[in-house]
C-alpha cells in the first residue's frame, strides 16, 4: 500500500512534505510488513494475478478463491446488441476510465459511462460535449443489466486484483475487452470471451477495439 502511494502521483492525496517523509519510512516498514506476513498460518487471495504478488513480496504461497458476485440479477443477452461500448466504474484516476474515453473519441465509438466519483468532472471535461460520450450517474441491477446486455463490449482498462464489475458484464453475455495484467486474466479469456490488450494506452485500446469488431462473440 505504501508503495502504491508513493509511485502513483495520481492520487494526490498527499502534499510534497508528507510524502517526502512518507519515502523515508518505506524501508523500515516494507521490513516489518515483511516479519508480520512470515507470521501469517495461511494467505488466502482472490486471484492468481494477487498470488503472485503475495509470493514476490513475501515469498510465501497462497490459496485462490475468487470473491463471489452476484449475477442473479443480470439477465443474459436477448439478442439485441446495440453500437455503443460500455464502461461501470467508480471515477477514480487509478481505473484509468480516461483510456477508454480516449480511445472511444479517436475511432469515433459511442460510449456509456456509468458511475460517479472524483474524476467525473475530468471526464467529462475529456469528453468535450461529444454526443457519443454518455455519462449516466450509478444505476440499481435491473437497469445496469439492460445497459451491459445490449452493449457491444465492455471496455476495462484497469489494473486490479479482481474485479467485479468485467464479472457482472461476462454474466450478461457481454464480451469484455481488458487489459491482460491483474485479475481479469482469471475470467477473461482471449477471443473467446473478449479479447486482451498489452498495455495501459489509448493506442493499445484501439487496437484491442478494432481487433474485436473483425470478430465475432
Amino acid at each position: 500500500v505504501v508503495d502504491t502511494y508513493i509511485k502513483n502521483p495520481g492520487f494526490g492525496i498527499f502534499n510534497k512534505p508528507v510524502r517526502f517523509f512518507f519515502k523515508l519510512l518505506v524501508g523500515p516498514l516494507r521490513e516489518k510488513d515483511y516479519e508480520a506476513a512470515q507470521r501469517v498460518d495461511e494467505f488466502i487471495t482472490i486471484s492468481d494475478y494477487a498470488k503472485d504478488l503475495i509470493f514476490k513480496y513475501y515469498r510465501r504461497e497462497a490459496t485462490v478463491i475468487n470473491p463471489p458476485v452476484e449475477i442473479k440479477d443480470f439477465k443474459n443477452r436477448d439478442g439485441k446488441i446495440e453500437d455503443y461500448y460500455i464502461v461501470t466504474s467508480r471515477q477514480v484516476n487509478w481505473k484509468r476510465l480516461d483510456i477508454a474515453v480516449r480511445a472511444c473519441l479517436k475511432l469515433h465509438r459511442d460510449l456509456i459511462v456509468v458511475g460517479e466519483g472524483p474524476e467525473h468532472a475530468k471526464l467529462m471535461k475529456l469528453a468535450d460535449g461529444e454526443d457519443s460520450i454518455t455519462f449516466i450517474p450509478l444505476v440499481g441491477k435491473e437497469e445496469l443489466s439492460e445497459y451491459l446486455s445490449h452493449a457491444k463490449a465492455y471496455l476495462f482498462p484497469s489494473l486490479e486484483p479482481f474485479g467485479i464489475a468485467p464479472v457482472e458484464a461476462l454474466s450478461c453475455g457481454c464480451p469484455v475487452i481488458a487489459l491482460s495484467q491483474g485479475g481479469a486474466l482469471d475470467y477473461v479469456k482471449d477471443e473467446f470471451n473478449g479479447i486482451l490488450f498489452d498495455r495501459q494506452s489509448v493506442a493499445s485500446l484501439e487496437a484491442a477495439i478494432l481487433k474485436f469488431e473483425k470478430m465475432e462473440f
